[in-house]
């Protein structure tokens, strides 16, 4: 019965088991977004979201409400009410100082949210941003996820190629050092695909050159459904 903005005026949260259950459940739905059931999803966040409003906010209650937004819109249609949660998980990192989950937050309004109301490019700086914040906090992989949505940004937003392909190779490197097979792949793919634009590939249309493996890839992505996402 009250206005989403009004959730940011409620109280930090002081119970401990609030706390805890809180975080249990906002890491349960990071992974619940490649390996679980998306009305399991559902659940785990509104079951996030009502321990907030209960017992008050705290740093898993920005991340909750960031993606009870996401889950509003593209699993019920409600994109008004999806865009104002996302903007109350940014606002209490701001106002609350509740950063433990700052470049998260920041990714995934940026990403899956920001985009319903606003030109995708205007999303760009929030998502270099949270790369800089997952990679001096040593969430690997906020940050490379960061590494592969910002060449998507700049593809949906029509920017040169050139500009595309020098943050998909920086990406990619990144990617690789940090050793996350899933991101090397979506990157490694991301890449290809920039090649096959201007004609590089072995011909347009197909993503197959001397560095990628069209066919192997699809068997990746077959065998490992979670990369998909």
């Amino acid at each position: 019965g009250r206005p989403v903005e009004e959730l940011a005026e409620l109280p930090l949260m002081t119970d401990p088991a609030s706390r805890a259950t809180l975080d249990v459940l906002a890491r349960i739905a990071r992974c619940a977004l490649t390996e679980m059931d998306m009305n399991l999803l559902s659940v785990i966040l509104c079951a996030a979201v009502e321990i907030s409003l209960e017992h008050g906010n705290c740093d898993s209650s920005c991340y909750a409400y960031e993606y009870f937004g996401v889950v509003a819109g593209w699993r019920f249609g409600d994109f008004e009410a999806g865009f104002r949660f996302g903007r109350l998980g940014r606002e209490l990192v701001e106002r609350k100082g509740l950063r433990r989950f700052e470049a998260l937050v920041s990714l995934t309004l940026a990403n899956r949210i920001v985009p319903w109301a606003k030109h995708v490019a205007s999303a760009r700086e929030l998502i270099r941003g949270a790369f800089d914040l997952a990679n001096d906090s040593g969430d690997r992989v906020s940050a490379v996820s960061s590494c592969c949505v910002l060449v998507s940004n700049l593809l949906m937003s029509g920017e040169p190629l050139d500009e595309a392909e020098r943050e998909a190779k920086a990406g990619l490197a990144f990617c690789r050092r940090a050793a996350f097979r899933d991101f090397v792949d979506a990157a490694s793919t991301q890449a290809a695909f920039i090649r096959s634009l201007p004609g590089r590939t072995r011909r347009f249309g197909s993503l197959d050159d001397d560095r990628f493996d069209e066919l192997r890839m699809q068997g990746r992505f077959e065998s490992q459904p979670h990369a998909r996402v």
